[in-house]
């Protein structure tokens, strides 16, 4: 038996095969020139890097956040410190960005931050409620990068970098106590690293945003935005809502439903389909409720308003002695939530015999020092009152006429 030929074009190793990949892809563009237009883009991330903040004995009590926003087309920086990068703290960071810039672009780059991006795609990510509102008070669109792209958002990361090494080198042997000094001087720096001049062009990012970026944004609004939180909350049996531990109303139709809850730190706001159908001043009381009485039925509106003075009114009204048995029952109730319940109860029988007989029966009561509401009740079902009448009208009786 002869040897087997071997054949001309044996297959590679992966060894092989990966190294002669590597070197063809070195020959092919990995990166895309972007061109930015004037006044278009604004990138912004946190850095990695944080600010130590300290206690007046100089012992590290916390940790700052650094913001950062880069415009596209001018280089030109903004940075601030924050204490967190929670959803309040990202978006009046963006506000506070468009004040230090004088306008507004017309898109921002971030990453996706949760605070930011509720939900990640790579094509269409899904932006949080407040950060969306932000936003569109400003009329500015969002465009997340793509997850692990970093590429798509080179221009903060290059800012990021310089803030790490040029501003950040300058803070290592300070101490700051609050966020107030520690944003005042990095206000200082930011004027400073803007000023200089850059590397590959005789201009200053200053200079470039003079005469490229600044002509192109558009105007702040008018109003300043107002940072509200947002939760979503489903409408109890009872026709509240919880948050944070206290409750607000809403209009009872609007029970298990669920409703989008806007808040600040003194107003919660209430929207069913993009209707407010509620707002209500913040409270901080703990299990607690605020109501409103035109959120109620109307056999609940009318029960919250039996006080025990409506009820004395209501009793005086159908005559004095009805008004001294509800007296009654209202001073000697051991409580004054069980007074007003059995008060109106009583009150109840009216609508059943008529205000006329309850107070006949109630005058008859008091005669025989009968002053609660069960014994007066069982005077009403006999009909007592009545049977007095009718004896007392017998034509064998003489009357009193007869002795006069």
């Amino acid at each position: 038996m002869g040897r087997i030929p071997l054949k001309k074009e044996m297959p590679y190793s992966y060894a092989h095969f990966a190294r002669l990949y590597r070197e063809w892809l070195k020959t092919k563009p990995s990166v895309m020139r972007q061109k930015h237009k004037a006044g278009e883009k604004v990138f912004v991330d946190y850095s990695g890097d944080k600010v130590p903040l300290y206690d007046t004995a100089g012992n590290q009590i916390a940790s700052a956040e650094l913001f950062v926003g880069v415009l596209g087309c001018s280089n030109y920086m903004y940075v601030e410190a924050t204490m967190s990068q929670k959803i309040m703290d990202w978006t009046m960071s963006h506000v506070r960005m468009f004040e230090y810039f004088g306008g507004v672009p017309q898109l921002v780059i971030s990453d996706n931050l949760k605070s930011g991006v509720s939900k990640v795609h790579r094509y269409d990510p899904v932006i949080t409620p407040a950060y969306y509102e932000m936003l569109t008070h400003y009329g500015v669109a969002a465009m997340p990068a793509r997850v692990y792209t970093p590429k798509d958002k080179a221009k903060v990361e290059n800012g990021v970098l310089i803030i790490q090494r040029w501003i950040l080198a300058r803070l290592r042997k300070m101490k700051f106590t609050n966020l107030i000094d520690l944003n005042n001087y990095l206000r200082e720096l930011l004027v400073v690293a803007n000023s200089k001049k850059l590397q590959k062009y005789p201009y200053s990012r200053n200079e470039l945003f003079a005469n490229l970026d600044k002509p192109a944004l558009s105007n702040l609004p008018v109003n300043k935005y107002t940072h509200r939180e947002y939760k979503k909350a489903r409408v109890g049996a009872d026709y509240h809502i919880e948050l944070l531990g206290h409750y607000y109303s809403v209009p009872y139709t609007l029970v298990k439903t669920e409703l989008d809850i806007w808040y600040t730190d003194k107003l919660v706001e209430c929207y069913h389909s993009g209707q407010c159908v509620a707002k209500h001043i913040r409270s901080y009381e703990q299990m607690a409720q605020s109501t409103i009485t035109e959120h109620m039925p109307i056999a609940h509106q009318k029960h919250a308003q039996l006080t025990p003075e409506k009820l004395q009114q209501l009793a005086d009204e159908i005559g004095v002695a009805t008004g001294l048995i509800v007296e009654n029952i209202l001073q000697n109730a051991k409580h004054q939530a069980i007074g007003c319940r059995v008060g109106y109860g009583f009150l109840r029988l009216a609508k059943e015999y008529g205000n006329e007989h309850l107070e006949h029966v109630c005058i008859y009561a008091i005669n025989l020092g009968v002053y609660d509401y069960r014994n007066i009740q069982i005077l009403l079902e006999r009909n007592v009152v009545a049977n007095i009448k009718q004896q007392l009208a017998h034509g064998n009786i003489r009357g009193a006429e007869y002795y006069c």
